[in-house]
């Protein structure tokens, strides 16, 4: 098999330095010569991680796919043929980059391409273009184009995509349109699409755990309490199997708050602290303090005094440690408030959630390597 691969790309590459010759007498067109090119880059692109050296490879097909886009970009006016072949060289590189972690650059190219098949009047193939689009502008922290791409390829193509596929393109389109703090029905009928591809795909579960992640936060948005519960304790363990640990946070803290506006105290108390050990081991330790205050806040609800000041003491010390007096000193009242029963907690937990925003990134999120997506949790006390 391997020979005869390698023997199919010599052959390919005798052809193209052939139709070079042929290009510079005049005897064979732009788009002829260029097809060509771009069918041994395709190869090449396959086998580079077989290549001696990947990375020194990958710079080498980089550059010749630049001159290639250059020299299709020089006859482009022979019509709308070129125009796609352009196109079909645009993704290839833009897909290289991307995957060299060049996002930038990457949706650059993958917009020229989306751009060049409608200049050609194929709209259905641009369809891939911008769902790549779509996955490198949300990455780079424009949701507004993520939003518009995602939203064009699933305009644009001519029958759906594999499920994974369509699993990703209606969970891009949910976090773009949270990120923009748009309507939240419309997010939670996007993750909830993204969910029931991700259920069909083969190796779709880590996926369809991240739209399940960000269906919950969107029905908590939408106060529906009791449905985001369900959906965020269903989509843990895939999470935890398959996710960085900053996701299961997400997951634990929106739980939390939601078996808290259920009146489930103590299991609220328990997903906050489980949160809290977690985000103890991240470099920022704001998300800490504000994990350990809620569940002292959830722990004084259900009447467990003494593990609810075990938890405002351990909020107190991260406050001062992170020189936030003003959110020790609520601490400290909450504590004090402890032993006379469960009001000074229920009305400090009251005053958390208003003061709390769930589309907001946890602080040390990233810092803790997550990318930040359209996701949140509550801001920091105080």
């Amino acid at each position: 098999m391997q020979g005869r691969a390698e023997q199919g790309s010599a052959e390919l590459e005798a052809l193209c330095t052939e139709l070079r010759a042929l290009h510079a007498d005049g005897r064979a067109t732009a788009r002829q010569l260029t097809g060509a090119l771009l069918a041994s880059a395709r190869i090449r692109m396959g086998t580079l991680q077989a290549a001696p050296d990947p990375a020194a490879a990958a710079d080498a097909l980089t550059d010749e796919l630049r001159a290639l886009l250059a020299l299709a970009e020089e006859h482009r006016a022979e019509g709308p043929r070129m125009c796609s072949r352009i196109a079909d060289i645009s993704c290839l590189l833009g897909g290289l980059l991307a995957g060299r972690g060049n996002a930038p650059q990457a949706a650059e190219l993958f917009a020229r391409a989306a751009e060049r098949y409608h200049e050609a009047a194929v709209p259905w193939y641009a369809a891939e273009a911008e769902a790549r689009l779509a996955e490198a502008a949300l990455s780079l922290g424009r949701p507004q184009q993520a939003e518009q791409a995602a939203r064009a390829a699933l305009d644009h193509c001519a029958g759906p995509f594999e499920p994974l596929g369509c699993a990703h393109l209606h969970l891009i389109l949910a976090e773009s349109l949270a990120a923009t703090g748009q309507d939240d029905n419309e997010v939670a009928d996007h993750a909830l699409e993204a969910t029931h591809w991700a259920d069909q795909a083969d190796g779709g579960e880590g996926l369809g755990a991240w739209a399940q992640l960000v269906l919950g936060g969107a029905l908590l948005r939408l106060r529906r309490y009791d449905e985001s519960a369900s959906v965020l304790e269903s989509a843990l363990p895939a999470l935890e199997e398959h996710h960085h640990e900053g996701h299961v946070v997400q997951a634990r803290w929106w739980l939390g708050e939601c078996l808290a506006e259920l009146g489930d105290h103590r299991q609220a108390g328990e997903h906050f602290l489980l949160a809290a050990d977690i985000a103890k081991g991240w470099d920022g330790q704001r998300d800490h303090a504000v994990l350990a205050h809620l569940a002292g806040d959830a722990l004084n609800g259900a009447g467990l005094n003494e593990e609810a000041a075990a938890a405002y003491a351990r909020a107190e010390e991260l406050w001062r440690t992170l020189g936030r007096p003003q959110s020790a000193a609520r601490a400290v009242r909450a504590r004090a408030g402890t032993p006379c029963g469960t009001r000074s907690g229920q009305k400090s937990s009251r005053a958390v959630r208003r003061t709390t925003s769930p589309r907001t990134q946890p602080a040390s999120l990233t810092s803790a390597g997550v990318r930040p997506r359209a996701k949140g949790s509550p801001k920091a006390l105080g």
